[in-house]
């Protein structure tokens, strides 16, 4: 679910006290299936109001001109920024299936479907439900804060001829639910396979090629297909250096909400390959008994021919040695120099660089340490990972039938900017973009475009014209972004 413009509902604040009495007739909580979870492994939180309907019939009050199905404000501000997690697919609809109620959520208006009813002393409550699925950053204790429900309710109203029922002792009641607080453990060290990437769930691994035969020197693709449930946007895609025989130009990341297709580019080193061989795939499951288990597909046969006649085949260097051929590799006339006294004696070292050759390792031993330890904290932060995909995300939630370019484009800068994609469409977006290192016309552009897509969605839709806007900008944003992170 998610919230949607306010349009002009304004909720008053009532600068009284709240009516504790009137609150027995409304109840809030947050609930998940577990107290505890794995770093990176999705955690499941509903947010549940209840509401007695036949008192909210006789006596609620709504909170602007804009009639809600329920009249009630809910104010839970976690459920699109957690602090030390991050919102999963901030766009998808969360909620239960069924008929929808309408009600004030934070700064908008939402529609929850009813899931159940209750009876605590013998009265009816319809519960409205609201699920939500973070991924936490890193371990220790996730403290989810208590919402707030308020309402406006009255016992004796007035006919008025021109507002109708008018209430004649209106008050307000305010329902405070309790904090929710979840542990979140470590991955353990123990028996974690070399392969792992990050994948915390339980998936399933599938490869494909095309084509299955070639000549030497062309490109296949090798499609790896990641299906399951779990962290599947957020971890780093398998590595494939070094396959044996193969030389690995690059990848192309396609997510979806339950699949994830990885596709590399392969060119073939040598005439000699058969197949590729198997791809292996590692991951967290965090069900009872939780470990680490690693998948691998089959080896997929191929054929690789010779290139056409007169087509030499262009090979990517692997660095091994190869023949010299004077005047194609070799320089003419120029000979190897001679070993003897003269070159043993130039390659003694002379004691004082006898020193620095020994003392070099440690500082540079230091700084791969260093360079190690980064390395491994921007690979297992989630917001990292969707910083670094977010182009990737943005062109394939384009290429999607139906596509919207406001969500896609409101989601690309959310990931780089880390933040939820609701947090984007404000004012001060222009400023926030240019501290992140995009220059100020860029930034302006890209907060104009978010505004004109935003507004396309309550009136005309969205253009191709638009969608090939929102494309190029981009990749002009990706840019200046990428150009921010190596300069930082």
């Amino acid at each position: 679910m998610k919230p949607a413009l306010l349009l002009g509902c304004l909720i008053p604040q009532s600068g009284g006290g709240a009516d504790e009495a009137a609150a027995a007739h409304a109840f809030l909580e947050v609930v998940s299936p577990h107290s505890a979870y794995f770093v990176h492994e999705p955690v499941q939180v509903r947010l549940r109001f209840g509401f007695d309907p036949e008192f909210f019939a006789s006596h609620a009050l709504q909170l602007s001109p804009r009639r809600l199905d329920v009249p009630a404000h809910v104010q839970a501000p976690w459920l699109e920024d957690l602090p030390g997690a991050v919102l999963l697919d901030p766009g998808a609809d969360e909620t239960a299936a069924g008929p929808r109620l309408s009600f004030a959520l934070n700064d908008g208006v939402a529609e929850a479907a009813p899931v159940a009813e209750r009876a605590p002393d013998g009265r009816t409550f319809t519960v409205l439900e609201i699920r939500r699925s973070f991924l936490p950053a890193g371990a220790g204790e996730l403290v989810i804060p208590g919402p707030l429900l308020r309402f406006a309710h009255a016992t004796r109203f007035h006919d008025d001829l021109v507002n109708g029922r008018v209430p004649a002792d209106r008050r307000e009641a305010l329902v405070r639910g309790a904090p929710l607080t979840l542990t979140i453990r470590p991955l353990p060290e123990e028996g974690r396979p070399p392969e792992f990437s990050g994948a915390v769930g339980r998936f399933t691994l599938q490869a494909e090629a095309r084509p299955r035969a070639l000549a030497l020197g062309d490109t296949l693709q090798l499609l790896l297909h990641i299906e399951g449930q779990g962290n599947l946007a957020f971890f780093e895609p398998p590595r494939l250096e070094p396959l044996e025989g193969f030389h690995v130009y690059g990848l192309i990341d396609d997510r979806g909400a339950t699949r994830r297709t990885i596709t590399y580019d392969l060119v073939p080193l040598r005439p000699d390959v058969v197949e590729v061989p198997p791809i292996r795939f590692a991951f967290f499951d965090p069900q009872a008994p939780d470990g680490y288990h690693s998948v691998h597909t089959e080896p997929i046969p191929i054929r690789v021919g010779p290139p056409p006649a007169g087509t030499p085949a262009e090979l990517p260097a692997t660095g091994a040695a190869a023949g010299t051929v004077p005047g194609e590799n070799d320089i003419y006339d120029i000979k190897p120099a001679a070993s003897g006294p003269r070159q043993a004696a130039a390659r003694r070292l002379s004691p004082a660089l006898l020193v620095i050759v020994l003392l070099l390792p440690w500082p540079l031993a230091l700084g791969l340490w260093s360079w190690m330890c980064a390395h491994e904290r921007r690979r297992s932060d989630p917001a990292g990972v969707r910083a670094r995909h977010a182009a990737d995300r943005f062109r394939a939630d384009l290429d999607r039938p139906q596509a919207d370019p406001a969500a896609a484009l409101a989601e690309f800068l959310a990931a780089r900017l880390r933040c939820p994609a609701a947090a984007v469409i404000t004012p001060d977006l222009p400023e926030r973009l240019m501290h992140a290192g995009v220059p100020a016309g860029l930034a302006a552009r890209a907060a104009a475009l978010l505004d004109a897509l935003v507004a396309a969605r309550y009136g005309a839709a969205a253009t191709p014209q638009s969608a090939a806007q929102a494309r190029a900008l981009v990749g002009e944003l990706e840019d200046a972004f990428q150009s921010a992170e190596r300069s930082a």
